[in-house]
């Protein structure tokens, strides 16, 4: 047969036939990545996506105590909020001409301490200023961590509370882009004197919730956090993400929290449990 009466007699698929092979093809998963963030931080976000968990004791001796109270850092511990604070603090480095790397000096801690660490005193409140609003707008990729909202949820408002250096305006905008409730005792820099590291933030936390600080368990991902907590005499639990685990300091390291869980004691409060 010749060449054109090959391509006469060539069967045409078609668009439906198209359509059907199109509709087979194998749907490979993927995760949108923000390249603002750490090749560390990106690889905990696909740990986290996968649910994958570094292997946990359940003889160790955190899940052996009874608690009376949780206490829950907020971003980068119940909602994922990394993205956003990146780029917050990068447009205010840029817009006031500050070549510090501000998120490696002083992450997990208030804004208006690490701006005091690099911001010329002249300019400090206008700074202060314009990274709240840059934050607080800037909520649509905010969602809860894998398992934080789940984990939350299981305890009641008398045996939990958010321990947070930001703002109550911020740490509102980010609950509520998270869809996480706001609970009952909810502790934010307008709070204290001092931030994290400092323990008074998580003090404060335990006398509201009328509960001795060595009774309660500080969920946080950042290593001036859990400084605070051990400050505080708190039992601690490191979610490893933010700062790579080597950074972390805590009585048990976590990569999400989906790998714990919560079981109510009988003569009160909680005890903690590992999932896998």
């Amino acid at each position: 047969m010749r060449g054109a009466d090959r391509d006469r007699n060539a069967v045409n698929p078609g668009e439906e036939h198209i359509e059907l092979l199109t509709a087979e093809a194998p749907r490979i998963p993927h995760l949108a990545l923000d390249a603002q963030l750490t090749t560390e931080q990106q690889l905990a976000a696909v740990r986290r996506h996968l649910r994958y968990g570094r292997p946990l004791d359940p003889t160790a001796p955190i899940f052996n105590r009874t608690f009376a109270a949780a206490l829950f850092d907020l971003d980068g511990t119940l909602v994922d909020s990394t993205a956003s604070i990146t780029r917050s603090w990068a447009t205010l480095a840029r817009e006031f001409g500050i070549e510090t790397d501000l998120l490696a000096i002083g992450h997990g801690q208030p804004a208006r301490q690490v701006i005091a660490m690099s911001v010329p005193a002249d300019l400090r409140e206008r700074a202060l200023q314009r990274v709240t609003e840059l934050e607080v707008t800037d909520v649509t990729d905010v969602v809860a961590l894998p398992g934080s909202s789940e984990l939350f949820t299981s305890l009641d408002n008398t045996t939990r509370a958010i321990v947070t250096s930001g703002s109550r305006l911020l740490a509102r905008a980010r609950l509520a882009a998270a869809n996480i409730v706001e609970p009952a005792i909810f502790v934010t820099i307008d709070d204290v004197t001092h931030g994290k590291p400092h323990p008074e933030p998580f003090l404060r936390a335990a006398e509201l919730l009328k509960v001795d600080p060595s009774d309660c368990l500080v969920f946080e991902d950042a290593p001036a956090g859990l400084a605070a907590a051990r400050a505080a005499g708190c039992g601690t639990v490191g979610v490893v993400g933010t700062h790579p685990a080597e950074e972390l300091s805590a009585d048990i390291l976590v990569d999400g929290l989906y790998q714990l869980r919560s079981l109510s004691a009988p003569s009160g409060g909680f005890r903690l449990q590992p999932t896998m």
